[in-house]
């Protein structure tokens, strides 16, 4: 049987037997008989109003399963609901896709439409479909696991705000699905253990391995739940751990030269009573400074980046670069006393501050090598996988050398974990990133002997970022300069030929690979945004035209 929907007249939809098809039952053959229709109801689509009316039928056979009245499949409305299913398809894909914001949806709606839809009405529809979506993705969650016979279970959780629950996440790594979810107020090894215990009895499948950061409370209730079992410790929370150190000495350090450039006598100039005369013409000082002003202000614009980008450090570097410049400019002020004092006393106000910093400088020098080098060991592919273990040893043993040769003594068997601060000397640090491996060491390398179990929870990290993003976008946001630089040209384009009629056809005629490379481009303009943002990348620096313009001024009285 097929379902035939007819316009009888204007607004109006009878969802009946189409007349190409015969009234046969299908189970057993006898006559389908016509019984009444509903005497419709009102349907709100995005085209307008409808009346629809649904038709009744049922089998001549009294023994028939379809004996009892039945009515047609349809995809207009959903049973129950005031709005038709293409309302609901718009509403859920503004959201999801487009992390359109409930009332926003809302108004556009009302506006591309003319819909009155509340923003209640909104948020009830897509919790009704993430509700029939988790349901769903369940059974199809049970048949992968079922299928695939074990569970590599990666966990993490959110950290909770305020005494408020936090989201945990347990992901299969094997399938990549969603096990289980639980908002914890407490993750306590015995409440993880209990969790463990559930997704063996829920999905019969027995968990032969977790991946996860190395919280105490993970730790006991593994070892609690299954001694025997793998436990692979995440490679970005050791990095993490290690990482905390070097950002929190180079986030001190930026600070610290943030306010000795902030704190420059040029930073600060008050107009003169009478202007400055050089060579029997007026000269504003203050404008004079402005570009170096304007480098000094450009350089602290960089910002840290995860692990590639150490912002204070490349700022400490940069200035004992600029330093360089700032004689030259100082030879050639020589003769007009006022500018070469100006130019003179920067110099050493900078030179007192990067000596200030040296010390801690130097801690980075020592330590950024060694984070890098670790960071690149445990991010390669191995041939032979033991390669991998070999070159951490070695690491490690390159920070017992270290320890040594700044304490003169070997390393203690029993190291306590501290916390670290931008006063504690180095060799406290080298120990504590000692003990950090000491401690991940057994966890670190299972991944290389069992296949499909990841190195770390990046998987599970990206999916609370883009959990994140999501709300921030459905919140609303403020800055999009950089969204503009990524896709505003593109943008241009599509406003200055748009044509809703041509929609549809645009789509169906759009070639797969360009539609790649298109996005590709997208993702590299993204990538360039980000490395400009965070780097800063001084460029030419403005200075070497004021020695220019200053040269070219005193040569020409």
């Amino acid at each position: 049987m097929s379902t035939k929907i007819e316009k009888e007249s204007l607004g109006i939809l009878y969802i009946r037997w189409s007349d190409e098809d015969s009234k046969v039952c299908a189970q057993c053959g006898s006559p389908i008989e016509y019984l009444y229709n509903d005497g419709g109801r009102i349907v709100i689509t995005l085209q307008g109003r409808i009346r629809l009316y649904t038709c009744y039928y049922s089998c001549s056979n009294p023994t028939c399963t379809f004996s009892d009245p039945f009515t047609l499949p349809q995809e207009i409305v959903l049973p129950y609901k005031h709005y038709g299913l293409d309302v609901w398809h718009w509403v859920i894909t503004s959201h999801v896709e487009f992390h359109d914001a409930y009332e926003s949806i809302a108004n556009r709606l009302k506006a591309h439409y003319g819909l009155e839809v509340s923003p209640n009405t909104v948020k009830a529809i897509i919790e009704t479909y993430l509700i029939a979506s988790s349901q769903e993705a369940d059974q199809k969650t049970l048949q992968l696991v079922q299928e695939s016979g074990r569970i590599y279970v990666a966990l993490d959780g959110q950290r909770p705000n305020n005494g408020e629950s936090g989201l945990w996440l347990f992901i299969d790594t094997i399938t990549n699905r969603i096990l289980h979810l639980e908002y914890l107020k407490s993750a306590t090894w015995e409440v993880l253990k209990e969790i463990f215990v559930k997704i063996e009895a829920k999905y019969g499948v027995p968990i032969e391995a977790v991946i996860s950061d190395h919280q105490a409370s993970i730790i006991k209730a593994v070892k609690e739940f299954s001694p025997t079992i793998p436990h692979q410790f995440c490679h970005y929370h050791f990095l993490k751990n290690l990482h905390r150190t070097v950002d929190a000495l180079d986030s001190h350090l930026h600070v610290k030269l943030s306010e000795a450039i902030h704190q420059l006598y040029i930073c600060h100039l008050q107009p003169l009573a009478k202007p400055l005369i050089v060579q029997g013409r007026e000269l504003d000082r203050r404008k004079w400074v402005a570009p170096i002003v304007n480098d000094l202000t450009q350089m602290l614009g960089e910002r840290t980046h995860d692990f590639d980008i150490f912002a204070g450090f490349n700022i400490y570097q940069k200035l004992s670069q600029y330093l360089e410049v700032l004689k030259e400019l100082s030879q050639e002020t020589l003769p007009v006393e006022q500018l070469h004092s100006l130019v003179k006393r920067t110099t050493i106000d900078l030179k007192k501050a990067l000596k200030e910093q040296a010390p801690l400088v130097q801690k980075l020098k020592m330590l950024l090598p060694l984070f890098h080098a670790v960071r690149e060991i445990l991010g390669r592919t191995p041939a032979p996988k033991s390669q991998m273990k070999q070159a951490v040893t070695q690491w490690r043993n390159r920070l017992k050398q270290l320890y040594q040769t700044l304490t003169g003594h070997q390393v203690p068997r029993n190291l306590k974990s501290q916390r670290v601060s931008v006063n504690t000397p180095l060799e406290e640090i080298v120990a504590e990133w000692i003990r950090l491996y000491s401690t991940h060491q057994q966890g670190l390398f299972h991944f290389l002997k069992i296949p499909k179990l990841p190195r770390s929870n990046v998987a599970l990290e990206k999916m609370y970022s883009l959990e994140m993003h999501h709300f921030r976008m459905t919140s609303g946001r403020a800055q999009v300069g950089n969204i503009v630089r990524v896709k505003g040209g593109e943008l241009c384009i599509v406003q200055q030929n748009y044509s809703p009629n041509l929609i549809d056809q645009v789509l169906l005629r759009q070639d797969r690979d360009q539609i790649k490379a298109g996005i590709a481009q997208f993702r590299e303009r993204h990538r360039l945004q980000s490395a400009a943002w965070h780097t800063q990348q001084l460029g030419t620096p403005r200075i070497h035209q004021l020695i220019k313009e200053t040269h070219d001024f005193l040569s020409n009285p």
